[in-house]
């Protein structure tokens, strides 16, 4: 017994037996924690339950690649539709079953945990919709519900993305006309800064905008960045290759830096 509790405290052969494989693992950590116990003494003050188990995981952690679970505080969460629970837990057996989860079942508890919580919030994303009246999304919890088939589920989770897809792009479209106009008043109000803001937050999604290159140009003229408003009225001209229209505004805007600062103006423009 004393030279197993010898062998035993190195690290390095706790290290080796995790690499036996998980069932070797457990029965040393089993062990360990009865020489840990055996060996303490009872005046100490210390938990002997507390300590031996915090002391035995670093044998059962080292076989974690050996499929061996270790137990994890659970995530908190709102307490979940126990019904929609139940079809979350009969999904991912029937994908047990199937093979489809071989390698993921063998994970720790917390990642399957979170795989759970995952399927519980989609089927609760459905049973909405499938309370407001929408029959696929009904047909898609019944299916899940009676067999643990997700493939009806999936298709009504890529229809829900395509709503959702469709109603975000419309209140981008809306929230950068918002920017668009918020800019134009600043500028007219003589608050440079929060148009610039504007016109920015636009480039970064649209880097091509024409209309908010060129009121970003007028901002830096505005400024006195006449180096800075230069280069952006190129810009325009650049990407405005097949637009007259745009053209004629940046050769204007270019002409107006020129003049102001001296110099000829682009070749481009003649």
């Amino acid at each position: 017994m004393q030279a197993l509790w010898e062998w035993l405290r190195d690290e390095h052969n706790r290290a080796i037996v995790g690499m036996l494989g998980g069932g070797t693992a457990v029965l040393v950590a089993g062990a360990w924690a009865v020489l840990i116990y055996l060996r303490r003494k009872p005046d100490d003050g210390s938990n002997p339950t507390t300590n031996t188990a915090a002391q035995a995981a670093t044998v059962v952690q080292a076989g974690a690649h050996s499929q061996i679970t270790v137990a994890t505080a659970p995530h908190e969460r709102s307490t979940p539709n126990p019904d929609l629970l139940a079809i979350a837990d009969r999904a991912i057996r029937t994908a047990e079953e199937k093979g489809a989860l071989e390698q993921r079942i063998q994970s720790l508890e917390a990642d399957n945990e979170r795989l759970r919580a995952a399927l519980s919030a989609a089927l609760e994303r459905i049973d909405v919709r499938a309370e407001a009246g929408d029959p696929e999304a009904r047909a898609a919890i019944d299916e899940a519900r009676k067999t643990g088939n997700l493939t009806q589920l999936d298709a009504a989770l890529d229809a829900e993305f395509d709503r959702r897809e469709g109603e975000i792009r419309e209140q981008a479209a809306d929230w950068f006309e918002l920017c668009r106009e918020s800019a134009a008043v600043a500028y007219l109000r003589g608050d440079i800064d929060k148009a610039q803001s504007r016109l920015e937050t636009i480039l970064r999604f649209f880097p091509d905008d024409l209309e908010a290159i060129n009121s970003l140009g007028q901002v830096h003229r505005l400024r006195g960045n006449l180096p800075e408003a230069e280069a952006t009225y190129q810009r325009v001209l650049d990407l405005s290759k097949a637009d007259q229209s745009w053209q004629a505004v940046a050769c204007g805007n270019l002409g107006i830096i020129m003049q102001t600062r001296g110099g000829a103006i682009t070749r481009s423009c003649v």
